[in-house]
């Protein structure tokens, strides 16, 4: 694979030979939720009328039946959607409202769960979570947080959790999240180690155009990764962070490095359009201009 290193500003962006291994997941069909620092990924194929939901385990596909997964964590535990953890094939049903339907699920590798749904209500009812609720569950215990969001694709490093602009622990207690320099008109919505999120920034520019960058709140503050960016995808619990660049290729961001990647070898004429799972071994989830869902894995 070819790949763009853009470190200094300065100076050109030189070509050169990232050494990867591809494996080929599915087609464009196939949509991957979750990738762990074990390498296993999980995800569902759309080709039919009924989606089929799996687990991606070193070259082994596991069949999750009605669990449509959310995330992974280290344990190879899994955040279904349909209000359930899976593990070898075991299924836990987590404490939720009844009838409630989810949105948005993740677990981290302490076991703490976290998401977003909303229970459905007619005219009047008083359903607290009849408008929409985050929740966090852990231990059996279930926090509802009526009327806010959990806007996060994953949830799955550290025991906190970030809802409604704070960070809240699994007994409730809370402390605003600050990120110097972060603008009004900004979206967090990934959640990494050391309390790191990453989101884009979105800014009208002359003749109404909108044109948005990626960046990362690091040690309290905001961090750019790069004006050619548009969207951070995922971040590791190390820091790595994937994402879009502004002109349509997946970009892998490391402490300053941005790199962006380009051509598969193994596919003639085929370019990494967007990079949107990553794990702290380095290895990508990507999507290619051929219609291939890969996993690219360091050398």
């Amino acid at each position: 694979m070819l790949a763009v290193a853009c470190g200094d500003s300065s100076t050109a962006p030189q070509y050169v030979e990232t050494d990867y291994t591809v494996t080929t997941l599915g087609d464009s069909t196939f949509t991957a939720t979750g990738l762990n620092n074990a390498g296993q990924i999980v995800g569902s194929f759309r080709a039919g009328t009924v989606p089929e939901h799996v687990l991606i385990d070193h070259g082994t596909t596991t069949d999750l039946g009605p669990c449509a997964p959310d995330g992974i964590n280290d344990d190879g535990v899994i955040a279904c959607l349909n209000g359930t953890l899976w593990r070898n094939g075991t299924t836990t049903p987590l404490p939720l409202p009844p009838n409630f339907v989810l949105f948005s699920i993740g677990v981290n590798d302490q076991g703490v769960v976290a998401g977003a749904g909303i229970t459905p209500h007619s005219a009047g009812d008083s359903e607290p979570c009849s408008q929409g609720c985050a929740f966090i569950a852990a231990s059996g215990r279930l926090i509802l947080f009526p009327g806010l969001a959990f806007g996060f694709l994953q949830m799955t490093h550290g025991t906190d959790v970030l809802i409604g602009g704070s960070i809240w622990k699994p007994d409730s207690t809370s402390t605003p999240y600050t990120c110097a320099g972060l603008p009004a008109n900004s979206s967090a919505y990934v959640w990494g180690g050391d309390h790191e999120v990453i989101g884009r920034t979105a800014e009208t520019k002359p003749a109404n155009t909108l044109k948005s960058d990626a960046f990362v709140c690091r040690g309290g503050a905001m961090v750019s990764l790069g004006s050619a960016t548009s969207r951070a995808n995922d971040i590791s619990e190390s820091g790595l962070i994937v994402g879009t660049m502004d002109n349509g290729r997946g970009f892998l961001w490391n402490n300053g490095k941005l790199t962006v990647l380009g051509r598969i070898g193994e596919y003639t004429g085929a370019f990494v359009t967007d990079a949107y799972r990553v794990n702290d071994a380095g290895q990508i989830v990507v999507t290619t201009t051929v219609g291939q869902t890969l996993l690219l894995t360091p050398k």
